[in-house]
């Protein structure tokens, strides 16, 4: 399909070209129907069929648009990566750190293949492995276009340890698949007092991290400077080398505070053995003879 775009019904011109299907499999339907568009400032769309021939009517159509902010989110980030095979059905991936991945697109290297997979992640090697997807991917040659399966949203986490499971044991693939990763970087907001520079610390592994809102923050700041407050871009200057590699890694420490008060309910316990061995042969001593 041809999506063109137009300010005043007279000059078109191509915005971009997809594929939409509808295929029914076994027990699956497959429905392809979103097209996602670049920014435009048009107030027309029109979509044509190739060569201009309908193939299929069209129902409704529906848009749906992304309201623009002061500030916008950082690009999103991706990593494709080549999955190692455990078995004819089972297929692993390392992404060698914690990434906040939020989507994932598996793609199938053969041709005209068809499987149902299931998609699971964990923390690490050790697990425990956790479903995050499952469905079927596709890879189809139909009418001179090729039809893959769309990537599919997951709730953003940072596992490292990806695995694919092939549902159906009697299909097989003749090439390991790929798995495409995508993830929203993280944004760093902090309210400025006094004059700069300002410097900010990172990198120490004993912070915790916090789960507090910017639109919270700017409410509770704005009635006091008796003015809005908007969010501004700021570059970073030089980076200042504070504690280095070593504040990275977890120190092991002893628990002394922990140690002491388990010593003290010991000696408690002990002392009040002790009183109470000593008032029962005292005890014993006041018995009289038979």
């Amino acid at each position: 399909m041809i999506v063109e775009t137009s300010t005043d019904l007279v000059t078109w011109r191509q915005l971009t070209t997809a594929s939409v299907a509808r295929l029914s499999h076994q027990n699956f339907h497959l429905d392809q129907n979103k097209i996602i568009l670049p920014r435009i400032n048009s107030r027309y769309l029109r979509l044509l069929w190739f060569n201009g021939q309908p193939l299929a009517s069209i129902a409704k159509v529906r848009v749906l648009t992304q309201q623009s902010t002061l500030i916008e989110r950082p690009a999103q980030q991706h990593l494709e990566l080549p999955v190692v095979m455990v078995d004819e059905t089972h297929y692993r991936v390392d992404l060698q750190g914690a990434l906040p991945v939020s989507e994932v697109t598996i793609v199938l290297a053969d041709k005209n293949t068809l499987a149902a997979m299931r998609l699971l992640s964990a923390m690490s090697d050790q697990g425990p492995m956790r479903e995050r997807w499952r469905g079927l991917a596709y890879n189809l040659a139909t009418n001179g276009s090729i039809l893959t399966n769309p990537s599919f949203s997951v709730s953003s986490t940072r596992h490292r340890i990806w695995e694919l499971i092939l549902d159906e044991s009697e299909v097989t693939l003749g090439k390991a698949p790929r798995l495409e990763f995508a993830w929203q970087p993280d944004r760093l907001v902090f309210l400025a007092q006094g004059e700069g520079p300002y410097y900010v610390a990172y990198g120490s592994s004993t912070v915790e991290p916090t789960n507090f809102h910017i639109d919270a923050l700017l409410k509770l700041s704005a009635p006091a400077l008796n003015k809005s407050l908007e969010p501004q871009l700021v570059q970073p200057g030089k980076v200042i080398v504070l504690g280095g590699k070593d504040a990275k890694s977890t120190q092991s420490s002893l628990p002394w505070k922990e140690y002491s008060l388990w010593g003290i309910l010991l000696l408690g316990v002990l002392l009040i053995g002790g009183m109470s061995f000593s008032l029962y042969r005292k005890l014993q001593g006041l018995e009289p003879p038979e």
